[in-house]
């Protein structure tokens, strides 16, 4: 899944006229699904140059793990 497909099933979701639970939980995950993939998209271009940007892909990698701990299963 890359992220037109999560920006479109986000866009789905929203589009319904009442959410329920799971699709509530279902929508969060996907934003947090999508925002990891923004900043992997940060991270990588971090990475060309390692040594100076040591304090920027140490802060992203933190906020991409604090974000997998709050994708929840959907019931």
């Amino acid at each position: 899944m890359d992220r037109d497909d999560t920006g479109k099933k986000g866009s789905e979701t929203l589009a319904k006229p009442v959410i329920t639970q799971p699709a509530g939980v279902q929508l969060g995950n996907e934003i947090v699904i999508y925002t990891m993939i923004v900043l992997q998209d940060l991270l990588v271009e971090q990475l060309i140059n390692p040594v100076t940007n040591f304090n920027q892909i140490i802060a992203l990698a933190a906020t991409m793990a604090a974000l997998n701990t709050s994708i929840k299963p959907v019931q």
